[in-house]
């Protein structure tokens, strides 16, 4: 019997079960955010590759069974370094999008409770700028060329959280932009 004294059990039998390609048994993808957040500290610390292809297939299949994941907060923040360490791009871009759309606040990633003092566990610094909803009230600026490019004279509204801009262009060239927050 090998004692491990700080490591969860039910993640080293995701990564066992992983690295001797066995069969993954049902348990291993019912598991909770918290012990996908285990089996990257057991990654981390034994020096396990997470983007290894076996170790991205479990992730998918995990992630797929959990696609409500995606559709409050505080659960997208939890699983955003998941996805980015086991290289889940489509699971990252979600939870982004949704975040840079509907998130109130300052997007931050998240740890799950009770795994708060693993801070070496995180996305590398700047990945989150671009979302942040406070540049929500630029994003109308952005989409400026395009209107410019457009000879409409309709009226364009785009509405986020925090903001309405309503977006007219003019036969001449000219355009106007009208942002309520």
């Amino acid at each position: 019997m090998v004692e491990l004294k700080e490591d969860d059990p039910r993640a080293w039998r995701i990564w066992l079960e992983i690295l001797h390609h066995g069969s993954i048994e049902q348990s291993s993808y019912d598991a909770s955010t918290l012990t996908v957040w285990h089996v990257l500290l057991i990654a981390e610390k034994y020096g396990i590759s997470p983007t290894r292809k076996d170790a991205r297939v479990w992730f998918n299949t995990w992630i797929d069974s959990h696609e409500k994941l995606f559709t409050k907060q505080g659960s997208i923040t939890e699983i955003l370094f998941p996805c980015y360490a086991f290289d889940h791009a489509r699971g990252f871009a979600t939870g982004t999008k949704w975040l840079a759309y509907n998130a109130v606040g300052h997007v931050k990633e998240t740890r799950p409770a009770g795994f708060t003092q693993h801070t070496h566990l995180r996305l590398d610094n700047g990945i989150l700028r671009s979302y942040h909803p406070a540049h929500a009230p630029y994003l109308p600026g952005l989409l400026m060329a395009d209107l410019l490019q457009n000879s409409s004279t309709q009226p364009v509204v785009v509405s986020g959280p925090s903001y309405t801009a309503v977006f007219t262009t003019r036969s001449t060239g000219c355009s106007s932009v009208r942002i309520a927050r």
